[in-house]
Formats: structure tokens, C-alpha cells, sequence
């Protein structure tokens, strides 16, 4: 799971080596904002991930909020992989090529809170507070 705006892993998958991305790398998930893939972890993901998925800033922002919703607290690159895996579960392509079926169990990691409390205010509690 990528930003979409910075998916130098998924533009590595399809041309079969390690790619850099061109741009400014405008996202909110600035910790998985790289324009080029580490090679260690190239050569690991290329041999061992199924798929590779980029997502919108904005599918980021909406589990941040889900998660608000139920007391905990995700920060923009700690939620990627479960706003990845909502979005593929919304999409039967996405969850055959994942094997994601109704019987599957996932485990995801949020690895950060709120790095940016101010950012994270703006996101999320002003929503929180507004419902």
C-alpha cells in the first residue's frame, strides 16, 4: 500500500525492476511519500507480495475518521493499509487477486498516531465534532 501520488512500488511491479516516480510527491501520507523503492526492500516484495495497491489521500482521511469513530487514533501513513484493503474489498478484481474472500481474517497494523495533531484536528475532528 502506497499513496497514489508517490506509488514507486507499483510502478516498479509492473515494469518488473526498481522505478522511480517523478513529481513533487504531494501527499498526506508523507511517511510513505518515496519516489524511488529501497532496493533491499524491492528485492524482498518483488518475490514474496501478491499485489501492490496506491491509494488516494482520500481514502487515507476516511479510515482515519472510521477509526476516530471507534476511539482510535490513526495517523495518514498508519492507516494505508486498511484503507487499501477497504478499497479492495469494494472491488471484485481487487479482492480475487488479494484472495480476499468472506471467510478471510486480516491483520493490519496502524503504525503511527497522529504525527501531526494540528493536521490531524483539521482532518478528523472538525468531522467528529460536525456529525
Amino acid at each position: 500500500m502506497e499513496p497514489d501520488k508517490a506509488a514507486c512500488l507499483l510502478a516498479s511491479a509492473v515494469a518488473g525492476k526498481p522505478a522511480t516516480v517523478p513529481g513533487n510527491l504531494d501527499t498526506i501520507m508523507a511517511g510513505l511519500a518515496c519516489g524511488e523503492p529501497s532496493i533491499v526492500a524491492w528485492h524482498e516484495l518483488n518475490h514474496a507480495a501478491r499485489a501492490f495497491m496506491a491509494i488516494p489521500d482520500e481514502a487515507a482521511i476516511a479510515c482515519m475518521l472510521l477509526l476516530a469513530e471507534h476511539g482510535i487514533e490513526g495517523g495518514e501513513s498508519g492507516v494505508a493499509g486498511l484503507a487499501g484493503c477497504l478499497l479492495a474489498s469494494n472491488d471484485p478484481k481487487s479482492r480475487e487477486t488479494i484472495g480476499l474472500t468472506t471467510s478471510s481474517r486480516v491483520l493490519t497494523f496502524n503504525t503511527e498516531g497522529a504525527t501531526d495533531p494540528l493536521l490531524y484536528e483539521q482532518m478528523v475532528g472538525h468531522r467528529l465534532h460536525n456529525s
